[in-house]
């Protein structure tokens, strides 16, 4: 943590300094899961007859999931039930 009470990236990230191989697999099976996501999402929508192109899939889909996975509330809606529970 650094003295604002924020946690300190690059203290996070030192352990990784050298661990190049595992950054990289990481990275990959990330891109790997995006990509099996997006042609998930496009045979279902070639299912149902939706006529989208597949580039659209591999831009929307990824982005929309690192939307959600950002951690963002409005009025801290939700904060307070996951702290109770």
């Amino acid at each position: 943590m650094s003295r604002h009470g924020k946690p300190d990236v690059e203290q996070s990230a030192f352990p990784f300094t050298f661990r190049h191989g595992e950054l990289a697999t990481a990275l990959g099976l990330s891109t790997l899961l995006k990509a099996v996501a997006a042609l998930q999402l496009c045979l279902i929508a070639m299912a149902l007859a939706f006529d989208i192109a597949l580039h659209n899939y591999f831009l929307i889909i990824p982005l929309s999931l690192l939307v959600m996975a950002a951690p963002v509330s409005v009025n801290a809606i939700g904060i307070r039930a996951r702290i109770r529970s």
